[in-house]
């Protein structure tokens, strides 16, 4: 198979569906020399995705799994960090759903460490039992 490279023009949108801006992308593709036809491997189409998502605010699935695994958390203990349901995270980390927007700036913080997880917890530190007691609501960063 012969090789090719082609610069895509990728088209980042506003919400109303007009182009904010175009932006190049750089893919490597392959040439059926019998064919002709042309293809794509997916981690190159995956370069459009990323540039898509990078432009819209959006962290990918594989970046959100990979800021947990930075930290050392599982999905569970990253739901009880933030505040979020049983299985919100994992749905996240399997792309089923995609972080809201003030979540995922959130994340992006998080990610370029301008705020550290455990300021995070530090938040819930501060809880009331039933008897008026201050106690420690979160156990991950203690």
């Amino acid at each position: 198979m012969k090789t090719f490279t082609v610069t895509e023009n990728v088209k980042i949108t506003n919400p109303d569906g007009s182009v904010r801006i175009t932006v190049p992308v750089k893919l490597n593709g392959y040439i059926d020399e019998y064919t002709g036809e042309k293809s794509f491997t997916a981690a190159e189409l995956m370069k459009i995705d990323r540039t898509r998502a990078q432009y819209a605010g959006i962290m990918l699935p594989e970046e959100i799994k990979a800021l947990r695994k930075r930290f050392n958390k599982t999905q569970d203990e990253m739901c009880d960090i933030l505040s979020l349901g049983g299985k919100t995270w994992t749905r996240w980390e399997n792309g089923a759903v995609i972080p809201n927007p003030s979540m995922c700036k959130t994340l992006f913080l998080l990610k370029e460490g301008k705020i550290a997880l455990e300021d995070l917890c530090a938040q819930k530190k501060k809880c009331v039992d039933w008897f008026g007691k201050v106690g420690t609501r979160c156990e991950h960063c203690s």
